[in-house]
């Protein structure tokens, strides 16, 4: 592929760490605090704990097969089918929580009275 690049596992953590933290803000505290009450705090703590061994998971595969993207590895260690699948399972994920602050954006304007222009 013309013009591809590779990104190093510390870029790969903080690009990770980045999106994880940014998801969990904007998705978790509401429904956190209404399910754990005063211990919101404690779930919070495992969660991002959690969240670290993921990320420290990724990086150690990312190590394991440094030639390949994320795609690719997931179709190596997991099988053409259930790779592909978490692949899918993946880009639609990723694809709803980026999109969404747009869409909230688009509420907020429309809330506030400003025209949005339709393309």
């Amino acid at each position: 592929m013309p013009g591809s690049f590779k990104i190093s596992s510390h870029q790969l953590m903080i690009l990770i760490l980045l999106y994880s933290v940014g998801t969990v803000i904007l998705h978790t505290p509401s429904p956190l605090a209404g399910f754990a009450k005063q211990d919101a705090w404690l779930a919070a703590l495992i969660g991002t704990g959690i969240a670290l061994i993921f990320v420290w998971f990724y990086i150690r595969v990312g190590n394991l097969y440094p030639d390949l993207a994320l795609d690719q590895i997931n179709e190596k260690v997991f099988g053409k089918i259930v790779g592909k699948m978490i692949n899918l399972t993946f880009f639609i994920w990723s694809f709803s929580t980026s999109s969404e602050p747009f869409i909230m954006w688009g509420i907020s304007l429309k809330l506030f009275g400003c025209r949005i222009p339709r393309f």
